[in-house]
């Protein structure tokens, strides 16, 4: 989502511990080069912006409706304002994930995590199977999540082609856990 924000916001911020209901607004405003360079119509927008901007945590939707609504400000010509104020660096862009777009990233990180735990298992139990002698009640799920997956993989790309390379596993996990005790 793109938003606008104010830079150096906290010139016009006396506090921010708390609901901020008002700002500062310095008379030397009035020989900032740049406030100069507005009309009159801009500068009532951008103090406009400055207010929403503290309202917003300085994270402005870019939807010029939204802006004009909460500002008081018509539309109309709301783009070449903001047009000015970004060239002039008095206003700035970025993007920014939101909640849905962070939540949709978490759940598929969750998900490939989830089948890679599931394809190690799969292959731990078809690795026991193909084994001379299986071991009964093989619980690879508990193997994974007691030594880890990284150990398991590092394992199991030293030990996976072997013949008897299961009892050379679990023996090698066995030993790694006494390094750590």
């Amino acid at each position: 989502m793109k938003v606008f924000y104010v830079p150096n916001l906290d010139r016009y911020q006396h506090y921010k511990d708390r609901n901020i209901i008002w700002v500062k607004l310095y008379v030397d405003i009035l020989q900032d080069h740049k406030f100069q360079q507005l009309k009159d119509n801009e500068r009532w927008a951008f103090i406009g912006f400055i207010l929403l901007a503290v309202k917003n945590n300085n994270e402005i939707p870019a939807d010029f409706r939204y802006i004009s609504r909460n500002i008081l400000f018509s539309s109309r010509g709301l783009s070449e304002i903001v047009i000015k104020l970004l060239d002039l660096k008095l206003l700035d862009s970025k993007r920014i994930a939101s909640r849905k777009q962070n939540d949709c990233l978490d759940k598929i990180r969750e998900d490939k995590i989830r089948k890679e735990k599931t394809k190690l298992v799969l292959i731990l139990k078809d690795w026991n199977e193909r084994q001379s002698s299986p071991i009964k009640d093989f619980k690879p799920q508990n193997i994974i999540n007691k030594y880890g997956e990284p150990k398991i993989r590092s394992l199991l790309e030293k030990y996976g082609q072997e013949n008897n390379g299961l009892s050379k596993f679990l023996g090698a996990l066995k030993e790694n856990q006494k390094d750590y005790n």
